[in-house]
C-alpha cells in the first residue's frame, strides 16, 4: 500500500499509517515532549483496561505505570539476578539430561516454562515451576498462542466478549479448552493480590524473600482505588503474559539460527569461553554478558528479526496536533508506525532477512540503533525490557556454552520460526510445532 499510495495512508475512518524511519521518534515520544495517549479502539476488546498498558489516557498510564519503573530497572532486574541464574541453570540440567536419549524437545516449549517461571517469581510468592513438567508445560504456548490468535476478533468486533463474560465458565472452557489456563490465571492472579495485601497488613515487610511486583505495589503510595483486586490482577496477568510470549519467541528464533548456523555458534563460542569457564558453579552475571559484543550481536539481530511487537500498535495526541511533512494531523487522531518496516529497513540493515550478528559489532552506522525498535519508544515502551535482555543474554550464554550441548533439528526449517503472521507479535506458520531438536 505505501509503495502504491505513499508514505502516509488513511487504513479507516478513524487512524492513519506512516512508513518513514525519520518519523518515528516524533510519533514515539517521551512525557516530557507532549502527552500519549492510547487507541481506544485498539484497546477495547481486550477487556484488560485496568493493565497500566492497556490504559488509554496519557496521565493515569503514568500514574498506573511509574510505580513499576523502579522493579524492571536495571538495579531491580540486577536484584533478581540469582532467581535468573537458578531457573537458567535448571533449564540447561534439564536439556542435558536428555543427552542420547533420542527424545525430540520442543524448544518453544522449554523457552516458555523459563520465562514464564521468571516472570512468576518476579510477580508472585507462589509459583508454577513450568520447567520441572516432563515436556515442559506445554499448555502455557498453547494458551498464549491461541490469545494472539483472537487478537484481531476481539479488536475488530469488542462486542464479541460480551457473551463470553456472561457465559458459564464450564461452557467456555468446552469450547475452547486452549484458552482455559490464562482464563484462570485471573482467578489465581487475585489469591496473589490478597496474599500481598495481607501481607502488608499483617506487617510483613516488602523485603522479605525476594522482593515481587505485587509486594511491591501493595507496599507502594499508589491511592487505594489503584490497589483494586480486579485491577491489581489483571495488571500481572498482563505482565506475565507479555513477559512469556515475547522473549520466548525471541529466544526459539535466535537458538534456530545458532543450531542451523555452525559458524555464527561457533564464533560465539569462543567469545564465550572465557567467561563461562566457571559454569555451572558460576553463572555470568548480566554486567557481564553485556560487555559481550557478539553475544550482544546475536541477541540484537534475534531481536531485530523476531517480530516481538509487529503490530502498528497507534498513538494518540490528545492535546496537540502532530505535523507529517505538509500534513497537519488534528489532534485526537490514531497514527501507527510497523516496528518491522523500521527493523527491516534495507537503507540501514544492508540484506535485511538475514541472520548476521556481525552487523552490530565494531563501528556500525549509527542509524542502526536509532531504527532499532523491538521494544518500542516513547513514555509507552516495552516495560520489561530490561528483563528481556537478561533472559536473553543469560540463556543464550548457557545453553550455547562451549562443551555445552550439541542440538540437531528434528524436522524444523527456517517457516518454523519466520515470522509471516501479524498477531500483534509475530508468528510463523500457524501449523508450526516449533523447533524440535535433539540432544546430543
Amino acid at each position: 500500500m505505501h509503495r502504491k499510495y505513499g508514505p502516509i495512508i488513511r487504513i479507516n475512518p478513524h487512524e492513519l499509517v506512516i512508513k518513514d524511519p525519520d518519523y518515528y521518534n516524533e510519533l514515539y515520544v517521551s512525557a516530557s515532549t507532549r502527552k500519549t495517549d492510547a487507541y481506544v479502539h485498539f484497546l477495547a476488546g481486550l477487556n484488560l483496561g485496568e493493565a497500566h498498558v492497556m490504559t488509554v489516557p496519557h496521565d493515569l498510564h503514568r500514574r498506573r505505570r511509574k510505580p513499576l519503573e523502579p522493579f524492571f530497572s536495571k538495579q531491580g532486574i540486577g536484584a533478581l539476578e540469582p532467581v535468573l541464574s537458578s531457573l537458567t541453570r535448571r533449564l540447561c540440567d534439564r536439556i542435558d539430561s536428555h543427552k542420547g536419549t533420542s527424545k525430540v524437545i520442543r524448544l518453544n516449549n522449554a523457552f516458555y516454562a523459563l520465562t514464564g517461571d521468571v516472570i512468576t517469581r518476579i510477580c508472585c510468592d507462589e509459583h508454577p515451576d513450568l520447567i520441572e513438567d516432563e515436556n515442559f508445560s506445554p499448555s502455557w504456548p498453547d494458551s498464549f498462542k491461541n490469545l494472539s490468535l483472537a487478537a484481531h476478533v476481539v479488536t475488530h468486533f469488542p462486542q464479541i466478549l460480551i457473551p463470553i463474560l456472561i457465559a458459564p465458565t464450564t461452557l467456555i472452557d468446552w469450547l475452547n479448552p486452549k484458552y482455559k489456563a490464562f482464563r484462570e490465571s485471573e482467578a489465581v492472579m487475585r489469591q496473589h493480590v490478597a496474599r500481598a495485601k495481607a501481607g502488608k497488613a499483617e506487617g510483613r515487610t516488602y523485603g522479605e524473600g525476594h522482593p515481587t511486583l505485587l509486594r511491591h505495589i501493595a507496599h507502594s503510595e499508589m491511592p487505594v482505588s489503584e490497589l483494586d483486586d480486579t485491577r491489581l490482577a489483571r495488571e500481572a496477568q498482563v505482565i506475565i503474559s507479555a513477559g512469556v510470549h515475547t522473549t520466548s519467541r525471541c529466544l526459539e528464533y535466535i537458538a534456530y539460527h545458532l543450531i542451523e548456523d555452525e559458524k555464527i555458534r561457533f564464533q560465539l563460542q569462543r567469545e564465550l569461553e572465557p567467561i563461562m569457564a566457571g559454569y555451572p558453579e558460576k553463572v555470568p552475571s548480566v554486567s557481564q554478558l553485556e560487555k559481550l559484543p557478539y553475544l550482544s550481536g546475536v541477541v540484537k539481530e534475534g531481536l531485530r528479526m523476531a517480530d516481538i511487537a509487529m503490530h502498528r500498535l497507534p498513538r494518540v495526541s490528545p492535546e496537540v496536533p502532530l505535523k507529517y511533512k505538509d500534513w497537519i494531523i488534528p489532534k485526537g487522531v490514531a497514527v501507527g508506525m510497523h516496528p518491522r518496516f523500521m527493523n527491516t529497513d534495507p537503507e540501514i540493515y544492508p540484506e535485511p532477512h538475514k541472520f548476521w550478528p556481525d552487523r552490530w559489532v565494531g563501528d556500525i552506522d549509527p542509524r542502526m540503533d536509532r531504527c532499532f525498535v523491538p521494544f518500542v519508544r516513547g513514555s509507552r515502551d516495552c516495560l520489561g525490557k530490561n528483563l528481556a535482555y537478561a533472559e536473553l543474554r543469560t540463556v543464550i550464554a548457557c545453553l550455547f556454552r562451549p562443551n555445552g550441548p550439541v542440538f540437531e533439528l528434528f524436522e524444523t526449517d527456517y517457516t518454523d520460526v519466520e515470522p509471516i503472521h501479524d498477531y500483534v507479535v509475530g508468528l510463523p506458520k500457524l501449523n508450526s510445532k516449533g523447533v524440535r531438536v535433539l540432544v546430543h
